[in-house]
């Protein structure tokens, strides 16, 4: 769920980034774009929600403990803060407020990347390798090193690119549980 729908909801409310341009602030900000930015934070929220589940499962299961289980929570927050906060300007224009210059505007969708990348990322990082040592739930040898491979990668996330592999990780835990459920589920039915 993380996987598609936090990314999706990002792609949805399409902020500005990257490069400064005056016309994708002015996009960004005009009331016609309002709803895609809502109808987009609600989807990336959601996309917080799945991760929340997927952490919560994990971490139970595998015993990892409370240290892995704050880190879960912190990064968890900043990613649900980086979403308000990169669509706050909208929203609060959609809301009645007024208008705010573009570099400020800008500024407001990189602090939300930050948020989301520097300490949602940084710290789903951490989690995962928590995560990756062997107790409880055994993870299958693959899941195991792209559990490490990405949570090594999410450390650096903060400098944006390192981030992409987190949703593939997401993605393909979230698969691996699926099918193993289906797979106990007929296990313990014959």
């Amino acid at each position: 769920m993380f996987a598609v729908l936090w990314i999706g909801g990002v792609i949805l409310a399409a902020p500005p980034g990257g490069n400064y341009s005056a016309k994708d602030l002015h996009d960004f900000t005009a009331s016609g774009h309002r709803s895609a930015v809502i109808i987009g934070l609600i989807v990336s929220l959601l996309g917080v929600l799945g991760l929340a589940l997927l952490l919560s499962y994990l971490l139970r299961s595998s015993g990892a403990g409370d240290v892995a289980t704050l880190l879960g929570i912190v990064s968890l927050v900043g990613f649900a803060l980086g979403s308000v906060v990169i669509d706050a300007v909208p929203m609060g224009l959609a809301n009645g407020g007024r208008a705010i210059p573009g570099p400020e505007v800008y500024m407001f969708t990189q602090l939300g990347f930050a948020l989301a990348w520097g300490v949602g990322g940084t710290f789903l990082g951490l989690t995962l390798l928590l995560l990756a040592v062997p107790r409880g739930v055994e993870l299958p040898s693959w899941l195991r090193y792209l559990t490490i491979a990405a949570g090594v990668l999410a450390v650096a996330s903060l400098a944006f690119f390192p981030f992409f592999l987190l949703p593939i990780w997401a993605l393909a835990a979230g698969i691996w549980l699926l099918l193993s459920s289906r797979r106990r589920s007929v296990v313990a039915t014959a």
